[in-house]
Order: structure tokens, then C-alpha cells, then sequence
């Protein structure tokens, strides 16, 4: 693989090691995947503000012997608005446990890619969290192949979702503002 310039954004990340990220990304040029972060746990790392959750980056990607490191990482968009609202960052994860859950690793998937991002802006910069909510979905069953309407349901969903990835579906945890 060598180095892969590319951008990203941050799925998940966990601790591993005395002070490294094991960092899950989706990106257009390796799909979804696990890098390892070092050092990303220290203070002091310059580039450890870029690696949150939700976070849209541009970076590198270098292959090691057996894992692939993230490097040079510069920060695009961390959506401000989103981390405001605990709604908001409810819908977020939301959004993620979805692509998680319906895509391998590694697989590239450009228009899910694509579709995570303008859903992250449109949730950023949104009011009606439930126009967003469905209008990802819609965009996800149409870019999948399941549905080519652009009204859709959360039950409706789903059902088509569940059936698509044999993967229990979890609706977002909301309180009332």
C-alpha cells in the first residue's frame, strides 16, 4: 500500500498500547478500516485534537508490517454545532453504528463516504433533526440498492435495514430540549 493520501472520518476510537488510538476511519481510498494513531493518547501530541469522534480529516495512511498507521493528520471539519447538542451527537452516532454495521472492512463505498458527509453538514447546520434522520435514510436505501423513493419511514427502514444486514437496528437515544 506504501502512503495513501486521503481523507477520512473518525468512526470510532479506543485506546490500545500505553499511549496509542486504534482509530476505526471510513475513507474513499480504503473504505472502513482500523489505523493505528501513536502516541495519540499523550497531551502533548500535536495532531490528537484532529482524531475525535466525528471528526473530518485529511491524512495519511501508512502500511506497517501488519497494520496500517494514521499520519499527518489535519483537521477539515470537527461540525461545532453537532457537539453542542446531545441530540445531535446521538443522531451522529446513529448515523455511524449504520455505516458500521453495513460495511465490511475494508470495503471502499465512495457514496456512502460521500453520504456520511453531507449528513454530518446537514445535522451541523440542521434545526429538524428528523428531516436529517430521514433524509440519511432515504440517501442509504437508495445508494444500497433497496429503495428508490425518497420518502421513507423509520419502521420502514428498520425492517429493510435489518433484513439487508441481519444486524439488529438501534434507534437514537433523544431527550426532549
Amino acid at each position: 500500500m506504501g502512503v495513501i493520501k486521503t481523507e477520512a472520518i473518525i468512526l470510532k476510537r479506543k485506546p490500545i498500547f500505553e499511549s496509542d488510538l486504534l482509530v476505526t476511519i471510513i475513507s474513499p481510498a480504503v473504505g472502513k478500516t482500523n489505523v493505528l494513531f501513536r502516541s495519540g493518547q499523550r497531551p502533548k501530541t500535536r495532531q490528537v485534537g484532529a482524531v475525535d469522534i466525528g471528526s473530518h480529516i485529511a491524512c495519511e495512511l501508512t502500511s506497517g508490517r501488519q497494520l496500517t498507521y494514521l499520519t499527518h493528520v489535519q483537521l477539515k471539519s470537527n461540525f461545532p454545532n453537532i457537539r453542542l447538542s446531545f441530540n445531535k451527537l446521538s443522531m451522529m452516532g446513529h448515523f455511524f453504528d449504520i455505516i458500521i454495521k453495513s460495511m465490511s472492512d475494508a470495503q471502499i463505498n465512495i457514496e456512502l463516504f460521500n453520504l456520511l458527509c453531507e449528513a454530518l453538514k446537514s445535522l451541523d447546520q440542521s434545526q429538524n433533526l428528523q428531516s436529517s434522520q430521514l433524509q440519511f435514510y432515504a440517501s442509504y436505501l437508495k445508494f444500497e440498492g433497496l429503495h428508490d423513493s425518497q420518502s421513507v419511514s423509520v419502521a420502514s427502514f428498520r425492517q429493510q435495514f435489518e433484513n439487508y444486514t441481519h444486524k439488529p437496528f438501534v434507534h437514537p437515544l433523544l431527550i426532549e430540549e
